[in-house]
């Protein structure tokens, strides 16, 4: 109709013809969607409504997919959701969505899966089956099953602990900013696996998928093939390290898994997913059948997706869970793993009172400017929790909790960019760091960290590498006295960096400086019923001021490359407690020039046991009232 209107000639109907153009689109529009009153400011959803309705309070719109596609197509701006399950969500956003907000009804609680239920469950032998349409391209994939509520343990070789491989690499390390290698790995080092055949007769090539540990890094691939004369894996994609590095220090550096075979699937609630038959096999525990069992599968990587461009968007009061996550090598960090909420170049977006759990793979995974986190719980998910990239990115009120269920190289946040802010946030049970990067002129502000890097080497509480202007200041670090544990790390290329005021706990490592510089550690106090180790390496103009130590044995570990003979250049007004007597400096003071060492004026306590707990207590109480 409009083509026709376009060719009538220019004469004084013209202005009746535009007229008729404009109610001829709105009628096309009214015809295209529910009728939405003029006076409706609101589009509501439900578990129970349906995707014609006008999304009035009594007459809902049953997904939000519809909702926010009707909001496109309204001035309306605002969705409130109705508690309840959504299965198979899959949101898109895009720049049109300017000014909208999806948050729940009142009190509330919306449940968004990225997954589905799984039905046509039906009995084969001792296994539970049901079809998966697509997992044989891997259009349908996914690493975590739920069944009647938890997570259930997916078919693994071995059954407990990992299998040892024989490759070799005694390539010397560098610093990563000089090429972490003196020679760099062929493509052979990287994707050829050479096991022992008493742990591997033969290997399901379609379906297995391999977990090979690193130092600080961890390769997550399929199985391109297997040589069963040779004993040689080759890897689909290539490991992120060479195979068999760090394996002289770090007794997990030649260490593998094997994931997903039907060999693996010997225990009662363990699942393996068949992509051959585009099924998932299911063994049920005692007295579990197919009528009574909900199983869901994680189907859609992103629950909630902003494209590019996408800007002035909140959302609030949702349950995110079983999102999915495509095979994927993990990168440092668990970067590269898919999450449920994601997107690259976006600006205000505010997420707030989520919680994201019983996923495939990472929490948010966002980049772009002014994107805040608020009071958002992130738990029992296979990746990491916040990877948040940019400027002026805050997450505040957070807690962060059992992450790296499958990808050990994942961490509770990581962050880059410049002018950030991470504030009252808490952390636990995470295999590699707690915080790893914040960005440049960043703040990380009465923070709660317990029992990090509970797997990975070379990691922290809280990490910074190559970052400019950070502060860290009255967090709360608590640790497992795990030997390879570190609480504060200043990595290669950071500098003008402080940590103030901070209390560091059962921790190893508290504090450790690697190729940085200009760095101040003050009015810190770091309690250890053990050995504790300050260690200095290779860095310039530290600075280790008013800073109280209290352990059975404290050990300062400098370095003899310090770079230009500048690594420690102010000791001065610490307090050393030790129970056993034992304060060993090593090389650590060496850097001080003779000429300054009045610099070196601390109080030095000896105690008796019984002494430990009254002054380990009035520490805390400092910290308590500080804060």
């Amino acid at each position: 109709m409009i083509s026709l209107l376009n060719q009538l000639p220019n004469l004084r109907w013209l202005r009746h013809i535009r007229v008729i153009k404009k109610w001829h689109l709105y009628f096309l529009l009214l015809t295209s969607y529910p009728f939405v009153s003029q006076a409706q400011n609101v589009i509501y959803v439900a578990s129970t409504g349906k995707a014609e309705s006008t999304g009035s309070f009594t007459d809902p719109i049953g997904t939000i997919e519809k909702a926010v596609e009707v909001c496109r197509k309204t001035a309306i701006k605002t969705i409130l959701v109705r508690g309840g399950k959504y299965y198979g969500v899959n949101v898109k956003f895009t720049p049109a969505d300017s000014g909208l907000v999806i948050k729940n009804y009142k009190s509330e609680v919306p449940i968004f899966y990225g997954g589905v239920l799984l039905k046509s469950l039906t009995k084969q032998d001792s296994f539970i089956t049901a079809p998966i349409p697509g997992a044989k391209n891997y259009s349908w994939d996914f690493r975590l099953l739920v069944v009647n509520g938890s997570i259930r343990p997916r078919s693994r070789l071995p059954d407990i602990g990992s299998f040892s491989y024989f490759n070799k690499w005694n390539v010397k390390l560098l610093p990563a900013s000089e090429g972490s290698w003196e020679r760099q790995p062929t493509r052979d080092e990287l994707q050829l696996l050479h096991y022992d055949p008493s742990d591997i007769t033969s290997l399901d090539v379609e379906n297995a998928e391999i977990s090979l540990y690193h130092q600080w890094s961890e390769s997550y691939s399929g199985v391109k093939s297997i040589d069963t004369t040779r004993h040689v894996i080759t890897l689909s994609s290539p490991a992120t390290k060479p195979l068999g590095s760090f394996a002289a220090s770090n007794k997990n550096a030649n260490k593998y898994v094997v994931w997903n075979t039907r060999a693996g699937l010997k225990k009662p609630g363990q699942w393996f997913l068949d992509r051959s038959s585009e099924k998932i096999y299911y063994l049920p525990f005692e007295g579990e059948n197919i009528n009574n069992l909900t199983i869901i599968a994680p189907k859609y990587s992103n629950i909630f997706q902003f494209s590019e461009g996408s800007s002035n968007i909140t959302i609030q009061g949702i349950i995110l869970t079983c999102a999915a996550n495509s095979l994927q090598n993990e990168g440092f960090a668990a970067q590269d793993i898919d999450a449920a909420i994601y997107g690259q170049k976006v600006k205000n977006i505010k997420l707030a009172k989520l919680t994201i759990e019983k996923s495939s793979g990472s929490g948010i995974k966002l980049s772009g400017n002014n994107i805040i986190v608020d009071n958002t719980l992130i738990q029992n998910i296979n990746g990491g929790g916040i990877y948040l990239t940019g400027s002026s990115n805050g997450i505040m009120n957070t807690e962060i909790r059992n992450v790296g269920l499958l990808f050990k190289g994942a961490v509770g946040i990581f962050g880059s960019g410049k002018n950030n802010l991470f504030s009252a946030i808490k952390i636990s049970n995470v295999p590699y760091s707690g915080i790893c990067g914040i960005g440049d002129s960043s703040f990380i502000f009465k923070c709660n960290l317990q029992s990090t890097m509970l797997f990975m080497q070379d990691g922290a509480a809280i990490y910074s590498g190559r970052n400019q202007n950070i502060k860290i200041v009255k967090n709360i670090l608590i640790g497992t006295n795990n030997p390879n544990e570190i609480g504060i790390y200043f990595d290669e290329l950071s500098s003008n960096c402080t940590a103030d005021s901070n209390l560091l706990q059962n921790i190893h490592i508290p504090i450790h400086c690697h190729i940085a510089s200009n760095v101040r550690f003050s009015t810190n106090v770091l309690i250890n019923n053990s050995v504790q180790i300050i260690s200095c390496q290779r860095s310039k103009n530290i600075k280790f001021d008013k800073n109280t130590l209290f352990g059975d044995s404290i050990v300062f570990n400098g370095h003899g490359q310090s770079i230009g003979g500048e690594g420690l250049s102010s000791f001065y007004r610490n307090r050393l407690i030790s129970t056993f007597k034992s304060i060993k400096f090593d090389t650590f003071l060496r850097s001080l020039p003779l000429q300054k060492n009045y610099n070196v004026s601390n109080e030095t306590l000896f105690l008796e046991e019984n002494d430990k707990k009254k002054y380990i207590n009035s520490f805390y109480k400092a910290i308590l009232r500080s804060k």
